[in-house]
């Protein structure tokens, strides 16, 4: 064999193996929803998934279940995904969670799928055009407090231009001083990541389609999030209703792949690699070059 491609061998081997040992700071998953429901079923009632008091409420809106669910890269997946339409109404389907995330001194990992369909309409969008004006989004509670949500929200109020990308909305208001966009497209298949470090002043850090390898860079975050109270013990996947600013459309989209946990890569899991496998193929490359 050319001793160039077995030098190439010998190199993916080894790079793949170290690759391998990157340390991986584990905590714990707290809460995973995948969707692991028959197609076609409604969310309301539904009980799957670990990390929750109680099974999914109820919704005037659409809230079902639909196949295939979202993927990203090498992020393991299960099940189906939700598919949100406020088309009958407003979408707001809780679910409590077994535990409360907020205490000082802490730090809490989230990691979503979302994507935007349907139609555009409005004037809202940049030069008066049609956008994707009603929000879906999946929003975090405390109690019956909205602390905030990622996705989009209803931006048609003056100096809020609805440019169609992924934020987190504080306390439910795209106005809200603290509420950060992004430059993420809604209608991509998106893989959001927040990491919230909690004190008496709450920091969170938002990445859109991060590397699963390595922990994202708080400097390379797409967005940084100060605010007061970021607390929260339930979630809320939404979808808007129809309104006169948007041309009488409703909001719709899926949500999959919803993670809890306490470091990146609790909400961000990729399958383990074979240690050995990778071993013995960088060893044998590199052995039958030796021999030439």
């Amino acid at each position: 064999m050319n001793s160039s491609i077995l030098f190439s061998i010998a190199s993916v081997g080894f790079f793949s193996l170290a690759t391998l040992f990157v340390p991986r700071s584990f905590g714990a998953l707290l809460a995973y929803e995948g969707f692991d429901y028959a197609t076609g079923s409604t969310l309301a009632g539904q009980a799957g998934g670990t990390g929750f008091l109680a099974p999914w409420g109820t919704s005037a809106g659409t809230a079902t279940i639909q196949s295939p669910g979202m993927t990203y890269d090498s992020l393991v997946t299960s099940g189906n995904g939700l598919f949100v339409d406020g088309t009958p109404g407003t979408v707001s389907i809780f679910r409590d969670l077994s535990f409360s995330r907020g205490a000082d001194g802490t730090t809490t990992w989230i990691s979503m799928m979302h994507i935007r369909t349907g139609a555009e309409g409005g004037t809202f969008g940049p030069g008066g055009t049609p956008s994707y004006l009603r929000p879906v989004n999946l929003a975090f509670f405390e109690g019956g407090a909205e602390r905030f949500a990622l996705g989009e929200g209803t931006r048609n109020q003056a100096g809020n231009l609805d440019e169609d990308v992924f934020g987190t909305i504080i306390g439910g208001a795209v106005t809200h001083p603290d509420t950060r966009w992004t430059t993420t497209s809604l209608a991509l298949e998106n893989f959001a990541v927040m990491r919230i470090d909690h004190g008496v002043t709450d920091t969170a850090y938002l990445w859109m389609n991060p590397a699963l390898a390595f922990e994202p860079s708080i400097a390379l975050a797409d967005a940084t999030i100060t605010t007061t109270n970021l607390n929260f013990n339930r979630i809320r996947p939404f979808a808007g209703n129809p309104s006169a600013q948007s041309g009488n459309i409703a909001a719709q989209g899926l949500i999959d792949e919803i993670r809890i946990g306490e470091t990146f890569f609790d909400v961000a899991p990729v399958p383990e690699p074979s240690t050995w496998a990778l071993l013995g193929l960088g060893l044998l490359a590199f052995l039958t070059l030796r021999r030439k």
